[in-house]
Order: C-alpha cells, then sequence, then structure tokens
C-alpha cells in the first residue's frame, strides 16, 4: 500500500472547506462518526502522530455528502439500510465484505457498497462519499429505465457491491464528469441554508447520475413503455395535471412525474407537448403564475406581493417580479394595487 501523500494536505477540498473538520485524534473521531454509522472497530494504522482526517459535509434531501481524506485506518461495520458510494480522487483502498472484496482508490473509481456490514482497509484515501437511500436509488433507477413496477434486475444490482472503473470517453466518464459538476452546486452556502438545494432538485439529479453509473446497461436496454392506447395515455396525462394544480404551492419534480405516471422524461416531456403545447416544468411556471395573479387580484388584508409570491413556491421576490412582467407585462406590486383601487 502507498504512503499517505503530503500533497493532500494543501489541496483543497472539492466542496464547503467552509465546513471542513480536521481530527488528528482517532478515538475522537471514532466517537463523532459513531452518530452517523455503525461503527464495530475503528482504529488507524500507523504511528499516532501521522493520523489524519479531514472532511467537510453537505446534506441535501435524504442524501448526505462528504469530501475529504484520511490517512491509513481500519474500519469495521455492521449492515446498515442506507448504501455507501464513494468516487475516488486518489488512494489504496480494501473493503471486505461477506462473499468477497472490493479494492478500489485511483482517480475517478466509482465504488458501492449497498449497507452491507464490511471491514474497510486503507493506506490513504481522497474522494467524496455519498449516503443514500437503497429503495429510493431502485426507484430512481426503475422510473428511468420506464418501468411499470417491474424492477428485479435494478434492485438485484443494487443489492450487491459494485465499481466502476471508467475509461477516457466511456459513458461511466461521463456520469463521472456529471457528478463532478453537481459538486459546484454543493459548493453553495447561500444555496444550502435557504433549502434551495433541495427545491432544485440537487438530491434528484444525484441520485439519477448514481443509478446511471451503475444500472445503466439495465436503464438504457430496458424497453421504453409504451404510452399505451391514446385513451389511457390522455387520462394519465389528465390525471397528472390535475394533481399539479393541487400540488402547486409545493416543489414539483420532475421525478415525482415520473413517478406518478409511471412515464418516463421522454414520454412526459412529448406527452405535455402534445396536450399543453410546452414541457412538464413550462406548464408548472405558467400555473404558478397564473394562480399567483389571481391572488393578487382577490387579495386578503395582510396580503403582501412577497407573501403570495412564497405562498406559490417563489422564494426570491425580485426573480418572481422579473418573471410575472415577463408573463403578463405588468408589474406583481401594479396589479395588487389596482385590485385594492377597485374594492368596493
Amino acid at each position: 500500500m502507498s504512503s499517505f501523500p503530503e500533497t493532500l494536505l494543501s489541496r483543497p477540498l472539492l466542496f464547503r472547506p467552509d465546513l471542513a473538520i480536521t481530527d488528528t485524534d482517532v478515538d475522537a473521531l471514532a466517537e463523532r462518526l459513531a452518530l452517523a454509522m455503525k461503527l464495530c472497530d475503528f482504529e488507524r494504522i500507523g504511528s499516532p502522530a501521522s493520523f489524519l482526517y479531514r472532511a467537510s459535509t453537505v446534506t441535501v434531501g435524504d442524501l448526505v455528502a462528504s469530501t475529504g481524506f484520511h490517512s491509513p485506518m481500519r474500519v469495521v461495520t455492521e449492515e446498515t439500510p442506507r448504501a455507501t458510494v464513494i468516487l475516488a480522487q486518489g488512494g489504496d483502498t480494501t473493503f471486505f465484505y461477506e462473499g468477497g472484496s472490493l479494492r478500489f482508490g485511483a482517480v475517478h473509481d466509482l465504488a458501492y457498497l449497498p449497507g452491507c456490514a464490511f471491514v474497510e482497509q486503507s493506506s490513504w484515501i481522497s474522494g467524496v462519499l455519498f449516503s443514500v437511500d437503497v429503495d429510493r436509488l431502485i426507484r430512481t433507477a426503475a422510473t428511468m429505465a420506464g418501468l411499470h413496477g417491474g424492477a428485479y434486475r435494478l434492485r438485484q444490482r443494487l443489492q450487491r457491491p459494485q465499481l466502476l472503473r471508467p475509461t477516457p470517453g466511456s459513458s461511466g466518464m461521463e456520469v463521472v464528469k456529471q457528478l463532478h459538476t453537481l459538486f459546484t452546486m454543493l459548493d453553495a452556502p447561500r444555496l444550502e441554508q435557504e433549502r434551495l438545494l433541495e427545491l432544485l432538485g440537487l438530491d434528484d439529479l444525484l441520485y439519477r447520475a448514481i443509478a446511471m453509473a451503475f444500472c445503466g446497461d439495465l436503464i438504457g436496454s430496458s424497453p421504453e413503455n409504451a404510452p399505451g392506447p391514446r385513451a389511457i395515455k390522455s387520462a394519465i396525462v389528465e390525471d397528472l395535471l390535475a394533481w399539479i394544480e393541487a400540488n402547486l404551492d409545493r416543489p414539483i419534480r420532475l421525478s415525482d412525474l415520473e413517478q406518478r405516471s409511471s412515464y418516463s422524461q421522454r414520454t412526459l416531456r412529448k406527452a405535455f407537448q402534445e396536450r399543453c403545447g410546452c414541457g412538464p416544468h413550462e406548464w408548472i411556471h405558467r400555473q404558478r403564475m397564473q394562480a399567483a395573479r389571481n391572488q393578487l387580484l382577490h387579495a386578503q388584508p395582510g396580503d403582501s406581493v412577497t407573501s403570495i409570491a412564497r405562498r406559490w413556491g417563489y422564494t426570491h421576490l425580485s426573480q418572481f417580479s422579473r418573471n410575472f412582467q415577463r408573463t403578463f407585462g405588468i408589474s406583481p406590486s401594479r396589479v395588487l394595487r389596482e385590485a385594492r383601487l377597485n374594492l368596493p
């Protein structure tokens, strides 16, 4: 196993260095990590003076992402309902689990451990670790494959450890590049503080990227669900439109529409284009704008442009005002003002 490289000390973390925690006491680190994972044993390898752990952590929805590095250690864990995904930036680590082992650490290696008990033996490792909900990951993969409930092969795939070692120009490498692009959104303190990362669906994008990394062949080979007879397709779309209208006051993600309709993104976009003349995101935006306009026209005492905008999911007043002006050719404040002047 290779020695711990001193260059790691000066290497910037991929996201949120302001949240970084540095530990040189292995016992203190073990106590802290035990709060987040089921540890059976945790010990350093080498002299106490050489031990170092540095990482920052961001939570988006039910997904936890940590970036950092640590010097040689041995970790023993119990079984857990959550999966661990590790994108390596360098190092040499072996995970031993019942029935096999998985060794990785090369730059761009992507490892998947589905909540099984394991022993980690490492010289050092640098990268990003994700803690994800296995059931949600399976549902995400099934939705991407356009399956109406038959996700047996996907479930089987995601219930065993895997290693992706992408080659230049491969689809796996494209997924890794996509993950690095998403890291830039994690490195945005204000977005996290205002919970905008969830509203933007960043956790959903990360789940999709992970599903594509480990199930891309199954997703790609699964036949696209035919929309079915026109009458059935029409009924599904009408039900979806009614559901959207009833939920305009909360975040609606494309994955919500996929799971409710059992249609893939491509089929959804085509269905919305045929029915509404635009894609699902644009249709939701139009309905929210119309709902906000109606409420401005029938405002209650105490209502303001800000309170009405927030009621319909707009957290930034300036953006809401610009979109409203662009849509209706009049500012929301003027609509509210004129509506109050016309009150009996």
